[in-house]
């Protein structure tokens, strides 16, 4: 079903959930809906009917475990989608367009600092600098391509370029959304007192956190494009 009918049959069954939840959210909750006849909110049980129980403890631990198990589950779903039948094709192959996205983003960016994160991770590597306006020093922070996030999916309005509003569903209210990657920003504030060894030890963990992410993944290890 689609995200608008998935909605409207959440909306007939009076069920209180948020229009901007992830389809995926969305097909769990129609899942649950559509066998039985959810109670109208404002009522309450009568009858046989007993009233629910408080959480427990143990219930709300089950209940965390069971959201950590689906933002895993969303990952891998991600990761089979982007990578199709070859896993190593996904890794190894850098993107063009990735590559001048982060050669863009270099552009008025420090040539040592540069080097340090081409020689460190790679040319499709994006970089970011903001001055902290309060204090000395600056937010540095490296762009992951997204062949090597983890980043989960995640849905935002979806924006009219025509009129510059944010469109809405036929009930003139409902936002429509599109699900995106967001992008993978790995950041650290550099003092004025450090050196470029701050920036390179930076882009060192961010390398070893990915190649241990893929590790656990028992996924085949990413490659570096690196500029030598």
């Amino acid at each position: 079903m689609t995200r608008k009918e998935i909605i409207e049959f959440l909306k007939s069954k009076n069920v209180e959930f948020n229009p901007t939840l992830r389809l995926a959210d969305l097909e769990a909750l129609y899942k649950k809906h559509s066998s039985g006849e959810p109670i109208p909110l404002g009522t309450t049980p009568t009858g046989d009917v007993p009233p629910a129980e408080p959480k427990t403890e143990m219930g709300q631990l089950l209940e965390m475990m069971g959201t950590v198990v689906k933002k895993v589950g969303d990952m891998e779903s991600r990761l089979t989608k982007v990578e199709g039948p070859t896993g190593n094709e996904f890794k190894n192959n850098v993107k063009t367009s990735d590559v001048d996205s982060a050669t863009k983003s270099k552009e008025s960016v420090d040539e040592k600092i540069v080097k340090i994160v081409e020689e460190t991770l790679g040319v499709d590597f994006g970089i970011d600098m903001e001055v902290f306006q309060d204090r000395p020093g600056f937010l540095f922070t490296v762009i992951v391509p997204q062949r090597l996030s983890d980043m989960p999916p995640s849905t935002r309005p979806v924006l009219d370029k025509e009129t510059g509003k944010y469109k809405v569903q036929t009930d003139g209210k409902t936002p429509m959304l599109e699900d995106y990657i967001p992008q993978d920003r790995r950041s650290r504030a550099i003092g004025s007192s450090q050196s470029y060894d701050a920036i390179r030890d930076h882009c060192n963990k961010v390398r070893s956190y990915l190649v241990s992410y893929y590790t656990k993944m028992s996924k085949p290890l990413p490659e570096f494009k690196l500029k030598g």
